[in-house]
């Protein structure tokens, strides 16, 4: 590979994947890191989870419905974060809901806390990063064509 395709291939995949972790990684990891600390700590309202299907790969993901115990929380295919392993369709888990639209905890709690964080911290690394090899290429390309 020459220097010129090799510093096209770094180009590309610095200015193209970069972008993508941020978004993903930091995003993502502002979005939940409300909702799994609030659970962390026994925040949320309390409710029943109802397992409707399961869906395992490497591991198992189990989607249901969320139904607070007041009645005045509902949310339908919702996924159950820190909870067992596997369950079958109708079993219940006591949950919390804490203000995320696409998940509730279960109130035995977990560490999905400590990976959302992980994932803020990776992608704020990755743009802090990518911001400063940034201004350092402009700042070189400005000087080679002046």
């Amino acid at each position: 590979m020459s220097t010129r395709s090799g510093s096209w291939v770094t180009a590309a995949f610095f200015w193209l994947l970069g972008p993508l972790v941020i978004v993903f990684c930091l995003g993502g990891g502002i979005l939940g890191v409300g909702p799994a600390w609030r659970a962390q700590f026994g925040e949320g309202t309390t409710g029943t989870f109802t397992a409707d299907r399961t869906e395992c790969r490497k591991g198992c993901l189990i989607y249901g419905d969320f139904v607070s115990a007041d009645g005045g929380v509902s949310r339908s295919d919702v996924l159950l974060l820190d909870g067992p392993e596997r369950m079958d369709p109708g079993a219940t888990e006591p949950a919390k809901y804490t203000g995320g639209e696409s998940s509730v905890y279960s109130t035995s709690g977990g560490a999905s806390w400590l990976w959302v964080l992980g994932m803020a911290l990776v992608g704020a690394v990755v743009a802090v990063g990518w911001l400063a090899f940034g201004i350092s290429w402009l700042r070189a390309r400005r000087r080679r064509s002046a």
